[in-house]
């Protein structure tokens, strides 16, 4: 197994099917709304981890193969709990999923959750990928 940390702006197209448990978090509001999650609160928004009784907690939501996800932002904390606020957040643009409901979208999820993801590396800001094995080419030193 070979440690992978995508850059920002990395393109993931998925070779299977993510499941994972969409937090109710108004980060993830968009695609909920899509999804037709529905929160009972008392004004109808969405709630996060701050003591809302009534957040029923994640939804697990499945993310069809074919679907390109772009790495927006990578969200690592320490010393605090378990990792319990390690993220990755994604975006997704036009077209970039057989499933409407996926296509034109911004989302995180747990970062145990998409260490479960598999995919190829569609594209990276700044790299080419090597199409005789569909990975960035290994760094070169510098001074050549």
């Amino acid at each position: 197994m070979r440690l992978y940390v995508p850059t920002i702006g990395a393109k993931l197209k998925l070779t299977q099917d993510w499941t994972f448990g969409l937090l109710h978090h108004h980060l993830n509001m968009k695609l909920g709304n899509k999804l037709d999650m529905k929160i009972d609160s008392m004004d109808g928004r969405w709630w996060g981890n701050r003591g809302n009784r009534r957040n029923p907690g994640p939804k697990v939501v499945t993310v069809p193969t074919g679907t390109i996800l772009t790495v927006d932002r990578i969200y690592i904390r320490s010393g605090r709990g378990k990792g319990a606020f390690d993220s990755i957040t994604f975006k997704t643009g036009k077209g970039d999923s057989p499933d409407p409901n996926f296509c034109q979208v911004r989302f995180f999820a747990r970062l145990e959750e998409c260490n479960q993801i598999e995919f190829e590396i569609e594209a990276a800001k700044g790299f080419a990928v090597q199409e005789s094995e569909g990975r960035l080419p290994p760094l070169q030193q510098y001074g050549g």
